[in-house]
């Protein structure tokens, strides 16, 4: 019987990852047998962004946090090469009781490609 391998799905706002999520990834791919078989990216809700709340108190710690405090870790790397030729899909999600479900809808086109996994990002 031949095996088909793992057929990983991954959910993140768009392709821009953490450089610790894309190391993660990578050492998946690495694995014989992974493929992404699904890149699903968040569907931006039409009209304006919602205004961020203003934590004064924090304000100092974020601009370090976001500057020369930032581990390298958390710093921002485009993923799209890694993400390859599997096929990309935005879906909007609802907010329920503390959580995030996807639609009838999208669930059914996410099946469609039948992951085995879905890795949040």
């Amino acid at each position: 019987m031949a095996e088909k391998g793992l057929r990983v799905g991954v959910l993140c706002e768009n392709t821009r990852l953490q450089r610790w999520q894309v190391a993660c990834l990578r050492h998946l791919m690495a694995v014989p047998g992974v493929s992404i078989a699904l890149v699903v990216t968040r569907k931006l809700e039409d009209g304006p962004l919602p205004k961020p709340k203003r934590r004064w108190g924090t304000l100092f710690y974020r601009r370090w946090r976001d500057g020369a405090g930032q581990a390298d870790a958390m710093k921002s790397e485009d993923a799209a090469e890694l993400f390859g030729q599997a096929p990309m899909i935005q879906c909007r999600t609802e907010l329920k009781k503390g959580g995030e479900y996807f639609t009838s809808k999208d669930l059914d086109v996410i099946r469609n490609y039948s992951p085995d996994v879905l890795l949040r990002f």
